[in-house]
């Protein structure tokens, strides 16, 4: 007697992915944090040197808001993929002052 055919299932558990019709990739070097008692946000945008500004110019460029959970598992990846890049560089980042961070903050405390 012939077997019924079985459907492969997909073993893959990740989703189908696509880019949204407004998808856009910016570059970054200024974020801001913050919080509300039910999300974290990050305002990223960019510092440069502007004549008609004495201290320069930072132009926001897009607020990304999220859960606390997903916050600490981005800043996991993101602390990961740096590791990473030390690693395949061969170069250690190096942070700004703590003063240009705006206070006297540890800069040398991993996140965890």
């Amino acid at each position: 007697m012939p077997q019924p055919k079985t459907e492969k299932k997909n073993v893959n558990k990740n989703p189908a992915m696509q880019r949204a019709s407004d998808y856009k990739a910016i570059y970054f070097n200024n974020a801001q944090v913050g919080h509300t008692p039910f999300d974290i946000f990050m305002i990223l945008g960019e510092a440069s040197a502007d004549p008609h500004h004495e201290h320069g110019l930072l132009e926001h460029r897009v607020r990304a808001t999220t859960t606390p959970s997903e916050a600490l598992l981005l800043a996991r990846f993101l602390l990961n993929a740096v590791k990473q890049w030390e690693i395949n560089t061969g170069q250690k980042v190096q942070l700004p002052p703590s003063e240009v961070l705006g206070k006297k903050a540890d800069t040398t405390k991993a996140v965890s």
